[in-house]
């Protein structure tokens, strides 16, 4: 064994399993949740962690007793309420791009 393959984990961390376009497919056809809801709830700045965005979706479906729509409202809210997402303050504020 050389050094370099000692000194790397032999698992990698879940820490940095960040939601991506494809993991959003995934969520909409586990959860039915529209991909404008995910997408604003999950992808910001820095995008949200995996496992907290299936959290976030189960606890969505429960609090909506099962309708999608009322889901995807309630993700946004509580991404709005809380700053993650699309609705991050970074991106809220940053100066506008002119073409």
């Amino acid at each position: 064994m050389t050094e370099q393959s000692l000194a790397q984990p032999r698992y990698p961390s879940t820490r940095h399993h960040r939601c991506d376009v494809p993991f959003l497919g995934l969520l909409e056809e586990d959860f039915g949740i529209d991909t404008y809801s995910l997408t604003k709830a999950f992808l910001g700045v820095s995008p949200a962690p995996k496992k907290a965005a299936i959290q976030l979706c189960e606890w969505a479906i429960r609090s909506a007793k099962g309708d999608a729509e009322k889901a995807g409202d309630a993700l946004r809210a509580w991404a709005r309420k809380n700053g993650c997402g699309q609705y991050d303050r970074r991106l809220l504020e940053a100066p506008a791009v002119r073409s």
